[in-house]
């Protein structure tokens, strides 16, 4: 057999290097997908079974057996999927995914640790970072991993009222008195939406006219 010349030798392995990067970037595609698909149905109204969110966790490097605290985070960075994978990087066992690129989202699962209030100090640790970057809702602790969705949805509502600018000055959104608001509108949203317009809505109208 002839051994290939230098010029050859350059050629196979740019090819090699090639398909291997090439192979890389199919793998990093796959992985963003299953990250995508999680959490688009972690925040469906039909979430998957307890099991099926502690199976798919794991396989994305995440243990959700114990639940977790959940964050959403508005980021101002052009590159937010740079930042959902710098978070999971620099933080173990953290999920992080960009769900809207173009609208700078950023949903986080902060797995349990062995106290509930030592999930929420890595919670706030995780949040800290993200707020370098833009504003953070975080929810609070959910120890089973059937609710995750609804930690999800909590967060969400802590940055969009943080978002809006509508918490009384001197207020602490993580009291009780919020934190038991948020999780009752995640957990029961249409029925929060329905006691409003039965109620409130009707005397915001009336002041507003």
């Amino acid at each position: 057999a002839v051994a290939p010349d230098g010029g050859e030798f350059l050629q196979i392995a740019a090819l090699a290097a090639l398909a291997e990067a090439a192979d890389e970037g199919a793998r990093a595609e796959a992985e963003r997908t299953v990250r995508d698909q999680f959490f688009e149905e972690l925040r469906s109204r039909r979430p998957p079974s307890a099991d099926e969110v502690v199976r798919r966790g794991a396989r994305l490097g995440c243990d959700l057996r114990r639940g977790a605290v959940a964050l959403c985070a508005e980021l101002t960075t052009e590159r937010p999927r740079h930042m959902a994978v710098r978070v999971s990087g620099e933080h173990e066992g953290v999920l992080a995914h960009c769900l809207d690129p173009a609208g700078g989202r950023l949903y986080a699962l902060v797995p349990a640790a062995a106290e509930p209030e030592a999930t929420v100090a890595a919670a706030q640790r995780v949040a800290a970072d993200l707020r370098r970057q833009g504003i953070v809702g975080v929810s609070s602790f959910y120890g089973e991993p059937g609710e995750l969705g609804r930690a999800l949805g909590e967060a969400e509502l802590v940055l969009d009222v943080v978002r809006r600018g509508e918490v009384p000055v001197g207020e602490d959104l993580g009291s009780g008195a919020y934190r038991l608001l948020f999780r009752v509108f995640a957990s029961h949203p249409d029925e929060v939406r329905s006691f409003y317009e039965d109620t409130v809505a009707p005397l915001v109208r009336y002041d507003e006219s």
